[in-house]
């Protein structure tokens, strides 16, 4: 497996030149945090999804307690997280901390 990154790297630094580097050791755990809050993002969706299909339950009209309703604390927790993500990300642009690579322009 290590062979095929290899290989579409290469690909990749010749396809768009020497100058973009895919990884670096520099913001190795910036990739972490991304790749952890998109899992919490998408299970929470996951979740939410879970507790669209279960229904309320068995809750009685008659009920005095207000319902509780974890498939909107999950798309809450889910659109905060979002933002949450957006705001580390931006953060960590300002302070230097990750630098966009991006393509370089060719004339």
């Amino acid at each position: 497996m290590p062979r095929l990154f290899a290989r579409v790297g290469a690909a990749a630094q010749q396809m768009f030149g020497g100058g973009v580097q895919a990884h670096s050791p520099d913001n190795c755990g910036m990739t972490y945090l991304v790749i952890v809050g998109f899992i919490a993002i998408v299970g929470s969706l996951a979740a939410a999804l879970v507790f669209m299909m279960r229904g309320p339950g068995d809750a009685d009209a008659d009920q005095a307690a207000p319902r509780k309703n974890p498939m909107a604390k999950a798309l809450a927790f889910r659109v905060g997280f979002s933002i949450l993500l957006f705001v580390v990300v931006l953060v960590s642009y300002r302070m230097g901390w990750i630098q966009p690579t991006g393509l370089p322009l060719q004339p």
